[in-house]
C-alpha cells in the first residue's frame, strides 16, 4: 500500500514540476554561472589606440542592467581582477601600465542574475605622451537622461527605422549616413536630386543650393501631392545635413543656425524636461514633423508616437547587424521601450531621448590626430603637408582642438546674407 501511495503522489508531481520548469523563470543564479542573460559577445579591447587608458567595448545583452569589466596579465578568467561596473557598453580603464598586454572579460548583470564571462580580448595601452594636448572623453549626457547600453541599442533601432517617417522611407540615417562621414552622401553638387531652387524659387540658377533630399509632398492617408516645386519627387532642404559624428559635444546648440538649444521641452505638453546639455535631444524634435524632410502637412509627435507603437522594430530594413537583430530578439516597440526605460509607453520624449543616447556613442576620439597628439604615431609626410596648408590658410582660427571646431557661430560668405539669414534666425541680431 505504501508503495501504491508514492507511486500516486510521484504521478501527481510530474505535471507540477513541468509547470514550473516550463513556464516560471529560472532561478536567480550567482558566481560565474547564469541561466537569465547571455555572455556579451564583440568584446574589443583597444590595441594602442590611446596612451592615456584601454577602451572596451562589447554588444548589448537583452535584459542586462549593467556589465562588469575584468582585466588580468594572463589569459585566465578565473583569476581576473574587477575592474569595475557600467551601463553604458563601452569601459575605459585608466589604470592599465603603458606597453602592457592585457586580457580584458565582460560579464552581464542584473542584480544578482550574472551571465557568463564573455572570450577575452587583448588590449595595449599605448606608450606615448599621455595626451599632451586634451583629447576628447565621451560626451556627457544630461542628467535626466543618463547613458545605458540598453537606451543607446533603442536609439540605434529608431535612428535607422524608416518607419519615423510619415511614408515609411525614410530614417535618420538616410541623411546622417555613417559610411559618408556621418552626413548626407546624396548632397552632390549639380545633382538634381539635391537640388533646392534657393531664395529666388528658380531652378539653374546661381543661387540654386543643393541640399538633402526628404520626402515627396504626402497627406496623412498615404496619398501623395503634386508640388508646384518638386512635382512627384522628393523636396529637399534649404541646407545640407550636418554629421551626427561628434554632434554631441555640441550640446547647448545644434542646426547650422542653433536654433536646437540645451532645454529639452516635451512637444506635446510643453513641459522642460531637461535644463541644459540637451541640444541632441531638442535636435530630434523637428525633422519627423517636417513636411519636407520626413512628414506631412501637420503632421504632430503624437501621430509619430502612435506609429512607432505598433511597428514592428526595423521591419522595412534589408539587413540588420547581428547584436542588434539579437537583441530586438522579435519584440515590439512597447517591449524595447519597457527594457530602456522601466515601462512601456512609447512618448515622443522617450523616442528623443533614445535617439540622443545613440548618438552620444558615435564620437571620434582614435582618429589620425588623435594618435598624433598624443605622440603615438606620428602623421605621414603628405598629412603633415596638409597641416601646414591649413595652418597657412588659417583655417585653424575656428577649427582648432581635438574637435577641430570651436563650436561657435560664423559668417563665412557661402551664402549672400539676404538668402540666409542663418543665426539671425533664432537671435534677432
Amino acid at each position: 500500500m505504501q508503495r501504491i501511495k508514492i507511486f500516486v503522489i510521484c504521478l501527481f508531481l510530474l505535471p507540477v514540476m513541468f509547470f514550473y520548469n516550463k513556464f516560471l523563470p529560472s532561478s536567480i543564479v550567482s558566481g560565474q554561472g547564469g541561466t537569465s542573460l547571455s555572455a556579451p559577445t564583440g568584446v574589443s579591447a583597444s590595441d594602442g589606440s590611446y596612451s592615456a587608458k584601454v577602451g572596451v567595448t562589447w554588444d548589448t545583452i537583452r535584459g542586462a542592467t549593467a556589465y562588469r569589466i575584468f582585466r588580468n596579465p594572463t589569459n585566465d578568467g578565473a583569476t581576473a581582477e574587477s575592474l569595475g561596473t557600467t551601463a553604458a557598453g563601452a569601459f575605459f580603464d585608466a589604470t592599465a601600465v603603458a606597453g602592457q598586454t592585457y586580457f580584458y572579460w565582460v560579464r552581464a548583470e542584473n542584480g544578482s542574475t550574472l551571465s557568463n564571462l564573455s572570450q577575452a580580448d587583448t588590449g595595449l595601452r599605448a606608450v606615448g605622451n599621455n595626451g599632451a594636448q586634451a583629447l576628447n572623453p565621451p560626451p556627457p549626457a544630461p542628467p535626466g537622461n543618463p547613458l545605458t547600453a540598453t537606451k543607446a541599442y533603442l536609439g540605434k533601432t529608431l535612428f535607422w527605422d524608416e518607419q519615423l517617417s510619415s511614408t515609411r522611407t525614410v530614417s535618420c540615417g538616410t541623411c546622417h549616413f555613417a559610411g559618408n562621414g556621418g552626413s548626407d552622401a546624396r548632397s552632390v553638387g549639380n545633382d538634381a536630386r539635391a537640388m533646392n531652387p534657393g531664395f529666388d524659387g528658380v531652378f539653374n540658377s546661381a543661387d540654386d543650393v543643393f541640399a538633402s533630399p526628404g520626402v515627396m509632398s504626402n497627406n496623412a492617408d498615404g496619398t501623395y501631392n503634386w508640388s508646384p516645386v518638386y512635382g512627384f519627387k522628393e523636396q529637399v532642404t534649404g541646407r545640407k545635413s550636418k554629421s551626427y559624428i561628434d554632434a554631441a559635444y555640441a550640446n547647448n546648440a545644434l542646426f547650422w543656425d542653433g536654433r536646437a538649444t540645451g532645454t529639452f521641452t516635451d512637444p506635446v505638453s510643453g513641459t522642460v524636461i531637461l535644463q541644459n546639455g540637451a541640444a541632441l535631444e531638442s535636435q530630434i524634435l523637428e525633422p519627423p514633423v517636417s513636411s519636407t524632410e520626413m512628414a506631412h502637412g501637420g503632421r504632430n509627435w503624437l501621430d509619430i508616437a502612435s506609429r512607432i507603437s505598433v511597428s514592428k522594430p526595423m521591419a522595412l530594413s534589408p539587413t540588420v547587424p547581428m547584436a542588434l537583430n539579437e537583441w530586438i530578439s522579435g519584440r515590439g516597440y512597447p517591449e524595447l521601450f519597457q527594457e530602456s526605460f522601466g515601462t512601456s509607453e512609447v512618448t515622443p520624449a522617450r523616442i528623443a531621448m533614445a535617439i540622443a543616447t545613440f548618438e552620444r556613442t558615435v564620437y571620434s576620439d582614435r582618429t589620425p590626430f588623435d594618435a598624433a597628439v598624443s605622440g603615438i604615431t606620428a602623421l605621414t609626410a603628405q598629412e603633415q603637408r596638409g597641416v601646414g596648408v591649413f595652418n597657412q590658410a588659417q583655417c585653424n582660427a575656428c577649427h582648432s582642438g581635438a574637435l577641430l571646431s570651436d563650436n561657435q557661430f560664423h559668417y563665412i560668405g557661402v551664402r549672400p546674407t539676404n538668402e540666409d539669414t542663418g543665426r539671425f534666425q533664432v537671435t534677432g541680431n
